[in-house]
């Protein structure tokens, strides 16, 4: 589709008049520019501006779909910065203390209103945030004292893309602060990082990362767990047979399951409606199994941003599992029950140091 192939529904009466498109409903020509009529935050509408044609499309594409769309509100920062503070509720089930939400206005105001001023939060982006991080530095602040004052502005950038008044690429994944050591990021968790991660995951992912972490288990393999997989051993205790790995050796290990772990998951069975040897454990309302973008992206991503440990990812679960295996029965076993066919691989690359703990840890760290 190109400007010179639309259809007006008339003629404009001057240059700003926006003008309908013939079989695009929503879609508009003001001026040599289109417009897409889009909902705002506030329940309104607006009619955004696009300076591509392709970047028109694409946001009448999706608003026709249904999906919700970031539409310019021109929010000032200023404004925005100060209501912010006086709502904000903190990351995490702790909120935000007295004291925290002090320094968090004296840094906006200190720094960050007189700064960014009355720019509409649409109209920051990774360049403007570079700006004022290189403001910061000039100020002769440590690498760390900076850090913590990008801290407080990317927390108000982050409930402002909740609420949408802003999109979430317009705020930079990394901020580089110059001298700044760098950090080694740890490959395994505490047990109770451990506990104040999964008390962050969303419930209806609760389960599955509790069986992750218990296991040891790949991320794949946790979404593919079957019902079928589940064993009940002589002695009265329930393994995990994994039926589907990464590699052909991690096929057909069994995993002995924590004993309040496997309370979970039988009682679960009885529950659930899609209990067949061949459906998922962890399933969705439909029967379906989780994928495993939603699932870190909904699940793990919210509760390791909430419980302030941004290193982690799924596979920090896998390591630490390995580790606290390691600790209190051998690399030997360790190693098997990861489903590597050399020790030494899981010496190298799967097991750190770490205080040893009783592996009763399981149902402590997950519940039981």
């Amino acid at each position: 589709m190109h400007l010179k192939d639309l259809k007006l529904t008339r003629e404009p009466r001057h240059a700003r008049d926006r003008v309908a498109i013939e079989g695009h409903p929503g879609l508009y020509l003001r001026g040599n520019s289109l417009v897409v009529r889009t909902p705002n935050a506030d329940g309104g509408e607006s009619f955004p501006a696009y300076k591509t044609e392709a970047a028109a499309l694409k946001a009448w594409h999706t608003v026709k779909s249904g999906e919700p769309v970031i539409a310019p509100v021109r929010t000032r920062f200023d404004r925005y910065a100060l209501e912010w503070v006086e709502s904000y509720r903190g990351r995490t089930r702790r909120g935000c203390s007295d004291d925290a939400r002090e320094f968090n206005r004296w840094v906006i105001e200190t720094y960050a209103i007189p700064y960014f001023k009355r720019r509409p939060l649409e109209k920051i982006d990774s360049r403007v945030i570079g700006g004022f991080i290189a403001h910061l530095e000039r100020q002769g602040f440590a690498p760390g004292t900076t850090r913590r004052y990008w801290a407080v502005v990317r927390s108000m950038f982050s409930e402002a893309v909740e609420r949408r008044h802003m999109r979430g690429e317009q705020i930079p994944q990394r901020v580089i602060i110059k001298n700044e050591p760098k950090q080694r990021k740890p490959k395994v968790l505490t047990s109770e990082q451990a506990k104040a991660l999964l008390e962050a995951i969303p419930g209806r992912y609760r389960l599955l990362f509790d069986f992750i972490l218990a296991t040891g288990v790949r991320i794949s393999e946790g979404v593919a767990a079957t019902w079928g997989a589940l064993r009940r051993e002589a002695d009265g205790s329930w393994s995990y047979v994994v039926d589907r790995s990464k590699t052909e050796a991690g096929e057909g290990r069994a995993i002995p399951l924590a004993p309040g772990l496997a309370k979970r998951l039988v009682a679960l069975k009885l529950e659930t409606p899609f209990n067949r040897d061949i459906d998922p454990i962890f399933a969705t309302r439909e029967g379906t199994p989780f994928l495993v973008r939603n699932v870190r992206r909904r699940g793990f991503d919210v509760a390791r941003d909430a419980a302030g440990l941004p290193w982690a990812t799924p596979h920090t679960l896998r390591h630490t599992f390995a580790t606290w295996v390691k600790q209190r029965d051998g690399v030997e076993v360790a190693s098997k029950l990861l489903g590597h066919t050399d020790s030494r691989f899981t010496q190298a690359t799967y097991v750190h140091a770490y205080k040893p703990v009783d592996m009763s840890f399981m149902d402590d760290v997950i519940g039981g």
